[in-house]
């Protein structure tokens, strides 16, 4: 346990000031809380409270090279840490140009997470899968526990009253006649084909927004049994639905961190299929 922790929250998601507001009342786990309406902004406020750690969810870009540089400035004895921000912390495509690539990496800037100059360490699920992806890189790679299906199935109405307006369960029909469903998570746009995989579906049909999009196509949201807030994390979504359907069928238009860490869940059964709109 660190000796009064201090939150920082970025308005970068729906509901941000719902939960920054249910944090403050609920968690007691931190000191403090502070709202910010951007990065920079977090980061300002981090520099001038000058902490002996800071963990952040990216490392990467020269914009977030230059806030960590203030930070340092203000504070060279800081430790900073990255922690895993989902299947974004494994990808090595993350700067396309190899020449823009190769000029960030002598200046220091991180073109994958865990690469800055700045960044002493990395936490991730997969230190494993991490350091064969990364062999290179310079900070020091720790393991997360417990599992996050693990994580949030022992906290999960915890998780469930800071980041929903509801019970999951109050979404579902209690007397669906289906044994089985299926939820459609959307990317940033909207997949309009996919309501004649739908038409082809026989069980319960749910729509899951991208948490930074609102749906307010009435005639696309029609086709579905239920609209599930964009606000509502999908990892909740999912775990709770595997524990009242016998089968869940989960079909993304984009890859997602979310099938990577509950691809343990056995009925559970993730579909791919590219946003063609």
């Amino acid at each position: 346990m660190y000796i009064n922790p201090h939150l920082f929250l970025i308005n970068q998601f729906i509901n941000s000031y719902e939960t920054y507001a249910k944090l403050i009342v609920t968690d007691r786990r931190w000191s403090s809380f502070t709202m910010h309406s951007n990065r920079a902004a977090a980061f300002a406020s981090c520099a001038k409270m000058r902490p002996d750690i800071l963990f952040i969810d990216s490392d990467i870009s020269g914009r977030t090279f230059l806030k960590m540089l203030l930070v340092k400035l203000l504070n060279p004895h800081i430790k900073i840490s990255v922690y895993e921000e989902g299947i974004g912390t494994y990808r090595t495509n993350l700067y396309p140009s190899s020449l823009r690539s190769y000029f960030a990496r002598i200046i220091g800037i991180g073109t994958f997470f865990g690469g800055c100059i700045f960044t002493n360490d990395i936490w991730v699920y997969n230190p494993i899968e991490y350091s064969k992806t990364f062999p290179h890189a310079r900070c020091s790679i720790h393991i997360i526990k417990p599992s996050l299906i693990d994580f949030i199935t022992n906290n999960f109405k915890f998780l469930e009253s800071i980041f929903c307006s509801q019970e999951i369960e109050e979404l579902i029909p209690i007397h669906s006649p289906y044994d089985n469903c299926l939820v459609y998570m959307s990317d940033w746009i909207i997949d309009y084909s996919i309501i004649e995989r739908l038409r082809a579906f026989n069980g319960l049909k749910i729509l899951k927004p991208h948490p930074h999009i609102e749906i307010d196509d009435h005639n696309f949201i029609n086709n579905f049994d239920v609209a599930v807030p964009p606000h509502v994390p999908a990892e909740l979504l999912i775990i709770k639905l595997s524990e009242k359907f016998s089968k869940v069928h989960i079909l993304l238009n984009h890859y997602s961190s979310t099938r990577k860490y509950l691809q343990a869940l056995k009925n559970v059964v993730f579909q791919y299929c590219p946003n063609v709109s």
